[in-house]
């Protein structure tokens, strides 16, 4: 039962951790004062630690697939496109379990070789995140806490990037599964 409660966990952080500089924006003081040498000072011993395990697993020909990139831009859209759907699909667990009723919940086609539109609704969120994190800084001075705006418009142009990928991943696999669909049958 603990290794469920990763999925909550994430899904909130991830939301706590776009509300922070919206929050700073909107209260007028900063979260913290802390220098960028300081940050990085920080920030870069978690981040190489974390690097070198990753690589570690990796070499031991543990992680999924054997051959994953340890950067990359996949991994960054998966991120950003990953907790919504996570925060929604517990949610909607809870309420069935809640309810006692199952449900079945699925973002991804499985085993079907036609192509596809792709629904508003997935990309939705992630546009919401951009829109939210790109008004936040037009809808409140920020006061001393002006600097958070810089990063409501790093979080708005990654979720825009984010989504724009997705978009475009989606066409490049609906030409791959049109291409199949004609091989198999004979055009």
């Amino acid at each position: 039962r603990f290794a469920l409660a990763f999925y909550p966990i994430f899904a909130t952080q991830m939301i706590v951790g776009l509300l922070f500089p919206v929050v700073a924006l909107a209260m007028g003081a900063p979260w913290v004062r802390v220098s960028l040498f300081d940050f990085w000072a920080h920030v870069l011993p978690v981040s190489v630690t974390t690097s070198v395990g990753v690589s570690w697993m990796r070499r031991r020909g543990v992680l999924r697939p054997h051959d994953a990139e340890l950067f990359g831009w996949e991994s960054f859209v998966f991120t950003l496109a990953r907790w919504p759907w996570v925060a929604i699909g517990f949610a909607q667990g809870w309420w069935a379990g809640v309810r006692k009723r199952t449900v079945s919940f699925k973002v991804t086609t499985k085993g079907d070789t036609n192509a596809k539109t792709l629904p508003v609704r997935y990309v939705a969120p992630m546009l919401g995140v951009a829109l939210v994190m790109s008004a936040a800084p037009a809808v409140f001075d920020g006061g001393r806490a002006r600097g958070y705006a810089f990063l409501c418009a790093v979080a708005a142009v990654s979720y825009l990037t984010a989504s724009t990928a997705l978009v475009a991943l989606h066409l490049k696999d609906n030409r791959r599964r049109r291409m199949r669909s004609g091989i198999a049958n004979g055009t």
